[in-house]
């Protein structure tokens, strides 16, 4: 029997709580994931069909479905699926496979650096090391970058910014001039981002820090039986147009590439003023007796918040 399916028709719906904890139902159709398909081709301008994708990121994540698993046999690639990581075998993973393109999350990276067997790697032959799902911090970022140089990779981290609500990738920084240390890119073609006052909605000017607003043709087509949550996350704008309100923070410098703060609820607001801890944990990383930190508000009895680093 044949089917006939547009691009309207739902073609999966994926589950997520983001950092709020609270179960999603995302709807995707099928144009949502063509669409990125076709940004990819003109993001990722160095891939063509002879060469390997290593998918390690699971199947029921955005990440790992649309971008490692769907793009890559789109566009014609031998996709390499992992399906369960293990550090420990990552430079095998590597020799095996020989992989034009290394996708994954931050501390998939810092698995790269610590495995203890990678000297026998050569990196060579990677184009792409695209990294997303969270932020990777400057100092790491020259970490990780300095070892690829050193296993013969031409080719530094790219960060990228997205989420399940856009079908995945929203930012990337593959283009000239977009891959400044610690962004995560400019908009792919087709997308709009701007960064708005969380309360009003306004637009705020470049440099000032606000919630990430996105409006795109790979908008989710809503959330499973949710009217509420869909109306409060797609929300028209003045301009006319709805724009997905991410619950991130950040800003766009004078050249347009796009810098992620921290989440809106992670705030500290101390006598009144708010506290990013995400630029205080980069600056205490910046100590070499330091390797980790994280920074937290706790009560105080007149400042209402005060920042406390572990």
């Amino acid at each position: 029997v044949l089917v006939h399916r547009t691009k309207e028709d739902v073609a999966t719906i994926l589950h997520s709580g983001g950092t709020t904890g609270t179960p999603k139902h995302i709807l995707l159709s099928n144009g949502n994931i063509n669409v990125v398909v076709n940004q990819a081709k003109i993001a990722l301008p160095e891939l063509n069909d002879s060469d390997s994708f290593l998918s390690i990121l699971p199947m029921f994540h955005c990440f790992g479905l649309i971008v490692c698993m769907y793009v890559p046999v789109c566009l014609g690639m031998t996709c390499a699926l992992i399906p369960q990581f293990d550090a420990k075998r990552f430079d095998k993973l590597l020799n095996k496979y020989k992989p034009n393109v290394i996708t994954g999350v931050p501390t998939l990276y810092e698995a790269l650096i610590k495995n203890e067997h990678m000297d026998s790697v050569d990196l060579s032959n990677v184009v792409y090391n695209m990294s997303g799902g969270d932020t990777l911090a400057p100092d790491k970022n020259k970490v990780v970058n300095n070892f690829l140089m050193e296993h013969g990779c031409k080719y530094g981290i790219t960060q990228g910014y997205g989420m399940t609500e856009t079908c995945g990738p929203v930012t990337f920084g593959t283009m000239p001039g977009s891959d400044k240390l610690g962004s995560i890119g400019i908009p792919l073609i087709g997308n709009v981002v701007k960064i708005c006052d969380p309360k009003t909605h306004k637009e705020v000017k470049t440099g000032v820090t606000g919630e990430i607003c996105v409006h795109s043709i790979v908008a989710m087509k809503g959330y499973l039986n949710d009217p509420k949550g869909t109306k409060e996350t797609l929300v028209e704008h003045e301009d006319g147009l709805k724009y997905i309100h991410t619950g991130d923070l950040g800003y766009i410098d004078k050249d347009g590439v796009v810098f992620y703060v921290q989440r809106m609820k992670r705030i500290i607001i101390s006598s009144g003023y708010n506290i990013y801890p995400q630029y205080v944990e980069n600056i205490l990383r910046e100590n070499k007796y330091i390797k980790e930190a994280c920074v937290v508000g706790v009560p105080h009895q007149y400042k209402q918040e005060i920042a406390k680093a572990f």
